[in-house]
């Protein structure tokens, strides 16, 4: 996600799933779900092994990569992006296969 300087909001830049590119269109305000909270905090997030359904933000992501809610878990990492001292928006991972990229 890369955020819009007009507006302060993070928006889709790309989703990729294992079949390749996600048709999604997110925008999110600081603090709202995993990639605003990574976005006001300006840390790197990890949320793991959860089995919940993800947030309304991630619910898209989580699917594509092969999420069931209610029935398998998902994780996921975000990443503030900075170039050249400025942050500039969001990646973030999501994955089922707990513990997946997380236990490394």
């Amino acid at each position: 996600m890369l955020l819009d300087r007009e507006t302060d909001l993070l928006e889709t830049a790309a989703v990729i799933g294992p079949d390749g590119p996600i048709p999604a269109n997110l925008r999110l305000c600081r603090g709202e779900g995993a990639a605003g909270r990574v976005l006001s905090d300006l840390k790197p997030l990890v949320i793991s092994d959860v089995r919940s359904p993800p947030s309304s933000s991630l619910l898209g992501m989580a699917i594509a990569v092969g999420h069931q809610p209610g029935r398998t878990p998902w994780a996921t990492r975000g990443f503030p992006l900075v170039s050249r001292g400025k942050v500039i928006g969001v990646l973030s991972l999501v994955t089922t296969q707990a513990p997946g990229f997380l236990s490394r």
